[in-house]
């Protein structure tokens, strides 16, 4: 375990501690609540009996929802408090969860092929390079198997919202891959159940371009199924996302967005329309909302989630 683990261990065992959002087991979980949760864009299906890898996932969110709906899960977490409430959760709904504590870049104590979902909600900019954890995923995945991950939308990563100047947001910054996001931000707020709130290390988080991420992707063999971003966060439907990839047309090595597009005012209407954009379009130093923080929203599209099918 290099350094970086070692303190992300630290501050990820202190922020579960404090109760943090993502550390909240989902004890009220219903069996209706885990399907619409697992099956809200009609990607997943059916996910009674499959293997499912929650990478990454500790907290006792995700291992319930899966295991309330008949999966076979293994948590895989850095954080031994996190995996504490994924035992937490697994006992209160009588649930079998397997647990262990590892780095999401080392997948050595799984076999190839031995899972047929990988679940990684966000934590893969909690390493300094997808490059292990999307080679890692690809051996334990099978053929035909299901990858879900989430992001930081790189673009908005380190916009201070403070930033904001009538117009847009200026980037001040080097858009470097695998900059050390946390020495910008230290600290994270955390709020306790009283309403108080507490200042706590921030792990060490890490920017990740869209042309990183998803030319490793391809490289690799995945293919995409479709994106989610600000449409998630508003509720609606995968089949009537914008920018939709059926399953049944998948597309190697090329993505279609629908989140965020239409924030981007100077774009040409065509591409505002069918919410097409090239990765090279999109890497540009300003990011411009036609809106204020206040009236859009400005945390709309600050995670980007993408399904993916491996080797089909």
């Amino acid at each position: 375990m290099d350094w970086i683990a070692q303190i992300n261990r630290q501050r990820w065992n202190a922020l579960a501690e404090a109760n943090v959002e993502y550390s909240q087991p989902y004890l009220d979980f219903t069996l209706e609540k885990a399907a619409r949760y697992v099956y809200r864009y009609g990607i997943l299906q059916q996910v009674a009996g499959k293997r499912v890898l929650c990478l990454a996932s500790g907290g006792g969110q995700d291992s319930v929802a899966f295991g309330l709906l008949g999966a076979h899960v293994t948590v895989y977490d850095l954080s031994d408090v996190q995996l504490e409430r994924d035992r937490q959760g697994a006992a209160h709904h009588g649930l079998q969860v397997t647990t262990i504590q590892g780095d999401m870049r080392d997948l050595s104590p799984f076999p190839s092929g031995g899972f047929d979902i990988v679940w990684q909600p966000y934590s893969i900019n909690f390493v300094p390079s997808v490059d292990p954890v999307f080679h890692g995923v690809a051996r334990v995945l099978k053929p035909g198997g299901i990858y879900y991950v989430a992001f930081a939308n790189p673009f908005v990563q380190a916009i201070d919202d403070a930033g904001w100047d009538g117009q847009g947001y200026r980037l001040n910054g080097l858009y470097l891959d695998g900059e050390d996001i946390s020495l910008r931000y230290p600290y994270w707020d955390v709020t306790r159940p009283d309403g108080s709130t507490i200042k706590l290390n921030s792990p060490h988080e890490f920017r990740h371009t869209l042309s990183t991420v998803l030319n490793t992707l391809a490289r690799l063999g995945f293919i995409f199924l479709g994106s989610m971003g600000v449409d998630e966060a508003r509720g609606i439907p995968w089949s009537q996302a914008p920018g939709r990839i059926s399953p049944s047309q998948p597309r190697r090595g090329s993505i279609r967005f629908g989140s965020c597009v239409h924030k981007y005012p100077r774009f040409p209407e065509k591409w505002k329309e069918d919410f097409q954009i090239s990765v090279d379009t999109l890497e540009k130093p300003y990011y411009n909302m036609s809106q204020s923080p206040e009236s859009s929203g400005a945390n709309e599209c600050e995670v980007t989630i993408l399904y993916l099918a491996f080797n089909l």
